[in-house]
């Protein structure tokens, strides 16, 4: 074994990530319990702990850039194979887990499996009758009409789209037929709709009460269920300072049917507890968008699922047959900018996305777009100034140009009004008009130093004054860990404003479902960062109206495809980009791989008796 001082050489290469101190640490462990020296265990055990940190579900060993023996592993006393206790797992494929890892990828690819089938009790005469009053006549041809079907038909079902594409709706349509099916036969639905974060159950509460409203009165001939959706978190039951939630396999959740929004940032570990906690009989719906960023912790299980290619057509085979994407856009049309963006990034088709996004001409219908060469950074104080202020004569186009107008209109008061609100409800409300989303965390295209040019900037014209203390009036803060007392999750947004009701005190204002904004005290707060700026990461689950996207100045593998899509597609309005072409066209050019086996496990064929790992 190594000093624990070193490390053991481990070869380099695009797919090895750096080794963490806690790499080297958990690798000179395996050699201790195995109670003999082997460079090739230390070897694949740091790799293998290393690939996890990167978002990695196991570590292929014909992709470790080591030269390491799958029967030298085996050999040792702590590798063994599917199935067996032992702290790391090979299987025949050549995938090197950690246990633990190893067990969430089974137990989710055998609950998905188990419910690879038709629904019991489903009245097809009523359901049909029920979705004609819905649709009309071309219900059979309307792809929300089908993915609703599938989703009472089947005991799993995944519904993906990009926004604009009508998931909620297509949500809020399920929760009435299976509200329908469920009353005909004298039982209450028992349904949970959820999101991994606050902030994404947030937007779908709001999305939900506003698509109630547009629903065909004579078409709803059963009352719907109380609709309040809950963070996972919540309706699992985190125990604090813990792991574990109060609902598991040995207390699974009293529910028929559970609806989950924003699927695709839902980690390997975290949907292994949500499928343990499901009764069998119980119906599991995903909403989400296959072409969005993966989750930030270890796997990709949206993306494993949605196999990123689904025919128009559903095909006969599983899970083919419970995956329905709708295509269909009602926010971007297709000839929109962003319409027209988001389809070009998914293609890579990084030289024509360019072409786009600087061409000068008639204002593109709805969506507008933007994009700028990317500022030096001596340059980049002066640039981000005028973004969030208003400047005339920002543009490089020649006065009067359409580039020029949209680039004014656009960047115009972006944080002012917020700043001058009347109520902390206007406050917030003007707040998520404009973001700015970066790529990076670091570096001076990072969040931390965007936030510091923008706090700077608004500071220099007197709207907020950062020197009065770390909660400033006008601060507007994200909460990075979740605080159940408190009811605050991972990526809610607040603002740090004065308090009427309190002598002008100053408080932390969220928005609230129901009382329309709640304070906290500043003291009380959980963990959180300022949030002029965030990543295209924390951006997932949102909307703005507008949006700024700042690129790095150079390649990286966290920049993606993906990550492109993602911030592009935050906004509802309009979108600017600050790139480099090099940088823009190689991010176009990488998409997001994650190891795992969970493909392989659903779209290949597998024995059903497979026993479920337990203790999750």
């Amino acid at each position: 074994m190594t000093d624990p001082s070193t490390s053991v050489s481990v070869p380099g290469g695009d797919e090895t990530p750096a080794a963490s101190p806690l790499a080297r640490h958990f690798a000179q462990l395996m050699v201790k319990l195995n109670g003999a020296p082997s460079t090739e265990l230390e070897v694949a055990a740091q790799l293998v702990s290393s690939w996890q940190e990167a978002g990695h579900v196991c570590m292929p060993l014909a992709r470790s850039g080591a030269s390491i023996a799958s029967e030298i592993l085996r050999a040792t006393r702590v590798v063994g194979r599917p199935g067996e206790f032992k702290p790391l797992i090979l299987d025949d494929a050549g995938r090197l887990y950690l246990q633990r890892y190893w067990k969430y990828e089974q137990g989710v690819a055998h609950a998905i499996r188990a419910r690879l089938r038709g629904a019991d009790n489903v009245n097809v005469p009523r359901l049909d009758a029920a979705l004609v009053r819905f649709f009309g006549r071309h219900a059979k041809e309307n792809e929300q009409a089908r993915a609703a079907r599938t989703a009472v038909e089947k005991m799993f079902c995944v519904i993906t789209g990009g926004p604009g594409t009508g998931k909620t709706r297509t949500a809020l349509l399920i929760v009435a037929l299976l509200a329908e099916q469920f009353a005909a036969n004298n039982a209450p639905l028992r349904i949970a709709l959820t999101a991994p974060t606050g902030k994404a159950s947030a937007r779908l509460r709001e999305s939900l009460a506003r698509t109630a409203a547009t629903l065909p009165e004579d078409a709803v001939r059963t009352p719907l269920p109380p609709l309040e959706p809950r963070t996972l978190h919540r309706l699992l039951g985190a125990l604090p300072e813990s792991p574990y939630f109060r609902y598991n396999e040995e207390h699974p959740l009293p529910l028929d049917a559970v609806i989950v929004d924003e699927a695709s940032m839902i980690d390997l570990a975290l949907f292994a507890k949500l499928v343990a906690a499901l009764p069998p009989p119980a119906r599991l719906i995903l909403l989400g968008d296959k072409d969005q960023l993966a989750s930030v912790q270890a796997g990709y299980v949206f993306g494993d699922i949605c196999d990123h290619e689904i025919p128009a057509a559903p095909r006969d085979s599983a899970p083919a047959a419970h995956i329905i994407e709708l295509r269909e856009n009602f926010r971007f049309h297709e000839r929109s900018g962003i319409g027209k963006l988001r389809t070009l990034i998914n293609r890579g088709a990084a030289d024509e996305a360019l072409a786009l996004l600087r061409e000068v001409g008639p204002a593109w219908r709805g969506g507008e777009i933007r994009s700028e060469q990317l500022p030096d950074p001596d340059r980049l104080p002066m640039r981000i100034r005028e973004a969030v202020l208003g400047a005339s004569g920002f543009s490089e186009s020649a006065p009067g140009e359409t580039g020029d107008l949209f680039a004014q209109a656009t960047r115009a008061n972006a944080f002012r009004q917020y700043l001058s609100a009347a109520d902390p409800a206007s406050a917030l409300a003007q707040f998520n008009q404009f973001r700015i989303l970066c790529a990076v965390r670091r570096g001076p295209y990072g969040v931390e130093n965007v936030n510091r040019l923008v706090e700077s900037a608004l500071a220099a014209e007197g709207l907020i004054d950062p020197g009065s203390g770390r909660f400033y009036a006008g601060r507007p803060i994200l909460i990075v860990r979740n605080d159940a007392t408190l009811r605050l999750f991972n990526g809610d947004v607040g603002l740090i404003l004065p308090d009427r009701e309190a002598d002008n005190e100053l408080r932390a204002f969220f928005p609230d479902a129901e009382e329309g904004v709640r304070r906290v005290l500043p003291a009380r707060l959980p963990p959180h960062e300022t949030v002029f700026a965030m990543t295209a990461h924390k951006s997932q689950g949102s909307e703005f109206s507008r949006v700024l996207v700042i690129l790095p100045d150079r390649a990286s593998p966290v920049v993606t495809r993906e990550l492109i899509y993602t911030a592009a597609t935050r906004a509802i309005d309009s979108v600017e980009l600050w790139l480099r072409d090099d940088v823009f066209r190689d991010a176009l050019g990488r998409k997001i791989e994650r190891a795992s086996g969970l493909h392989d496990l659903l779209w290949c064929a597998q024995s059903e008796a497979d026993e479920v790992p337990r203790n999750l």
